[in-house]
């Protein structure tokens, strides 16, 4: 792996961990939502108050996922800069399997991030509809 690889990885790198970044920012968002479409509910039944719990701990999981996931961004990107100090780095298989694992992780984590929010803005939609 030569140092133009290594810039690239870390372009990639970072611009994952900015994606992550913004979406991590919008479940504070989504979650204030949710309370507020139960809160202005006059009567909210079992059901709807165990989805909205179960929505809640959904999103505190994707946070948790998400900041590890970044976590692990930046030390690949801080193994990859040590790493590329000017001088050519060799051929690591090794820095391409980490590198290709997290195009996976931020694949599903990006997957799932979606789902919970199509999730979510389906049920405060039913939730508010059902008055």
């Amino acid at each position: 792996m030569d140092r133009e690889d290594a810039e690239s990885f870390v372009k990639e790198l970072d611009a994952w961990h900015d994606m992550i970044g913004r979406q991590k920012e919008q479940l504070p968002e989504l979650s204030e939502m949710l309370d507020r479409t139960i809160h202005d509910r006059r009567e909210a039944d079992e059901e709807m108050l165990s989805n909205a719990e179960s929505l809640r701990n959904s999103i505190r999981a994707q946070e948790e996922c998400m900041q590890r996931l970044r976590d692990a961004l930046s030390l690949q990107m801080r193994f990859l800069s040590e790493r590329s100090n000017g001088r050519r780095m060799g051929f690591r298989i090794e820095t391409n399997q980490r590198q290709s694992r997290l195009r996976d992780e931020v694949r599903n984590v990006e997957k799932r991030y979606f789902e919970l929010k199509s999730i979510l803005m389906n049920y405060v939609w039913s939730v508010t509809w059902r008055r």
